[in-house]
């Protein structure tokens, strides 16, 4: 396997040594395009094809789309903070969610006896709780027993599940219980309050709740953040990619996906957030001053949310090397599967995508992704990225691109049949990757500068 992940380094660094002179030519951080336009040679393909210039490398509208001052209101820029806003969360929502929340909490209270004494409550996560929530968005909850910081074995879980809350949540005329999901790796049992909430409850879920803290964290430093995660989740569950239940990948694993396109882009740089400060149930987090530093000095960039959208489906369709990147939060800079800070990655030496979980490198959040589903996802990006490059909305955004909500049928018609038929659906070695005609001609393959 090290020999294996020796050669994939180098194909994917194209040989190259390390800008400090060292031998190791595979963990120095991979290629990406500067802000004066540089960018990578021949090979820096993703997925669907031959590379080009880096989203943003122009300051005339590198992402495939114009700037925004330059765009129609009617357009994805004028109407996007429009349509975004019409997607968050409503007062209606957060009371019922807080409604929801506070019947179960009392539930856990009545419980208490019979899971062993008092000390026990109830913690939210998931996008409701980290700051990426949209309207109608299920409630996530798992109750966790007061200074314990470990998780408990899934067996344990279930007991505590199915003998000592199912029956008080039956008994209570404001809950449903749907379905009961106790073989999974995290044992969960579905509700449903007062006929219109979907609530997934679990216990000891302590992963879940750092995860939730450590993206409440980034939800904090920039509108502009948000407003592209939101946007990228409308987009990913119209195309019908996400939801691990169904093969796809996890909204936590979407999240990321933008969060570590917003980490290498050059005109953003998002700051990487030291992940220590997110460890543990009693960490400091945002307050922790490894954060405080982290952000300090960052300001919002002066790029659209219409550009950087466009650009997080031309990054994965063109720039990000699908098979031999990792999407790495924690590492923030672009890195080969090969070098030593994935080593713990499990199954980093098969050719597929690689997203570590920042909280638990031992973890590869690929592991819920079926192989259909993975090529499902690279063709959803590339018709996604071939549609806004012709000023066409991708699915789940149309409304962006409308004038009155939706296109009429004539012009979606027409819009339809410009859109180029996707590429072959395969997970692409860069090195077979042609030169774009795009590209500008000489650049040269450099480290990002940081």
């Amino acid at each position: 396997c090290a020999a294996a992940g020796a050669r994939l380094g180098d194909e994917l660094c194209g040989g190259l040594a390390p800008p400090d002179g060292g031998s190791d030519g595979v963990c120095f951080a991979i290629a990406t395009a500067t802000a004066s336009g540089e960018a990578p040679p021949d090979g820096a393909g993703g997925p669907g094809g031959p590379g080009r210039a880096a989203a943003g490398a122009s300051a005339e509208g590198g992402l495939g789309v114009e700037p925004a001052d330059k765009r129609s209101p009617a357009t994805f820029g004028g109407r996007f903070r429009q349509y975004v806003e019409a997607s968050l969360r409503t007062e209606a929502d957060e009371r019922l969610a807080s409604e929801c929340f506070s019947a179960l909490s009392a539930l856990i209270a009545d419980a208490a006896p019979h899971l062993g004494g008092q000390g026990w409550q109830l913690s939210p996560f998931g996008s409701v709780a980290n700051g990426f929530g949209t309207t109608g968005a299920d409630l996530d909850v798992t109750f966790v027993r007061e200074g314990s910081h470990s998780e408990r074995d899934a067996a344990t879980a279930v007991y505590e599940l199915q003998s000592r809350l199912q029956p008080l949540l039956k008994k209570n005329p404001r809950f449903a219980v749907v379905q009961e999901i106790f073989a999974a790796k995290v044992p969960i049992l579905k509700l449903r309050f007062e006929s219109c909430l979907e609530v997934d409850m679990s216990g000891h879920n302590h992963r879940a709740l750092r995860n939730t803290r450590l993206l409440k964290a980034y939800s904090r430093m920039s509108p502009v953040l948000h407003d592209v995660v939101i946007a990228i989740k409308l987009w990913a569950k119209a195309a019908g990619v996400n939801g691990a239940a169904k093969g796809n990948l996890s909204s936590y694993a979407i999240t990321l996906m933008v969060i570590y396109y917003l980490q290498v882009y050059p005109e953003v740089y998002l700051p990487c957030l030291p992940t220590q400060a997110f460890e543990h149930d009693r960490s400091l987090g945002w307050e922790d001053p490894l954060v405080q530093s982290a952000v300090q000095g960052w300001e919002d960039p002066g790029v659209s949310v219409c550009q950087l959208v466009s650009g997080f489906f031309d990054f994965y369709t063109t720039e990000f090397h699908w098979g031999s990147e990792v999407v790495s939060v924690r590492m923030g800079v672009r890195k080969s599967v090969a070098c030593a800070d994935f080593k713990k990655l499990p199954h980093h030496f098969i050719p597929r995508l690689h997203i570590e979980d920042p909280l638990e490198t031992s973890r590869n959040l690929h592991c819920v992704l079926a192989p259909d589903r993975e090529a499902a996802l690279v063709t959803a990006l590339q018709e996604a990225f071939y549609r806004t490059e012709i000023d066409v909305a991708p699915a789940g955004l149309r409304a962006l691109w409308a004038e009155e909500g939706d296109v009429d049928e004539d012009n979606k018609a027409a819009c339809e049949d410009e859109v180029p038929a996707p590429r072959p659906v395969g997970l692409v070695r860069a090195a077979n990757a042609g030169q774009d005609p795009r590209r500008p001609q000489g650049a040269t393959l450099v480290a990002p500068v940081r």
